[in-house]
C-alpha cells in the first residue's frame, strides 16, 4: 500500500515533536506550535516539487482535504504563503538539520549533507 497525504503529514508531525523536545532540552527559544502546520505544509510542496507559491496556492484550493490535515479553515492566501516561508526560513533550516543528524531505527549514525563534505 503506498502512504499518503496523511501518512506523510503524520511523520512529520511526529519527527516536528521530536525536534521540538531536542530544541527545548538544548536550551534555546522553543519553537511554537503555530509553525508546525506551516512548515508540515512547505515540506510537503518541496517533496511534490511544487515551488511557486501561486502554484502552492493553487494545490490547496484543488485539494481542501489537505486543509483538514493542516488543521486550517480555509486556504491561505499566496502573499501569506510567501510571507510565512520567508519568516519561518531559519525554523525550516534548523529543523532539516536536526532531521538529516538523526540515526535510523538501528542506531548507526547516518551522516548529514556537511559531514559527507
Amino acid at each position: 500500500m503506498e502512504p499518503n497525504f496523511s501518512d506523510y503529514v503524520a511523520l512529520i508531525y511526529n519527527r516536528f515533536e521530536a525536534f521540538v523536545q531536542s530544541e527545548a532540552s538544548a536550551k534555546t527559544p522553543p519553537y511554537g506550535y503555530e509553525h508546525q502546520e506551516m512548515l508540515v505544509f512547505f515540506m510537503w510542496m518541496q517533496f511534490k516539487k511544487i515551488y511557486e507559491f501561486k502554484a502552492q496556492w493553487r494545490w490547496l484550493k484543488q485539494h481542501p482535504e489537505a486543509l483538514t490535515h493542516l488543521g486550517w479553515e480555509s486556504v491561505p492566501h499566496r502573499t501569506t504563503l510567501s510571507r510565512r516561508h520567508k519568516a519561518y526560513t531559519r525554523s525550516f533550516r534548523s529543523l532539516l538539520h536536526f532531521w538529516g543528524d538523526q540515526r535510523d531505527v538501528r542506531g548507526s549514525h547516518q551522516p548529514s549533507a556537511l559531514e559527507r563534505g
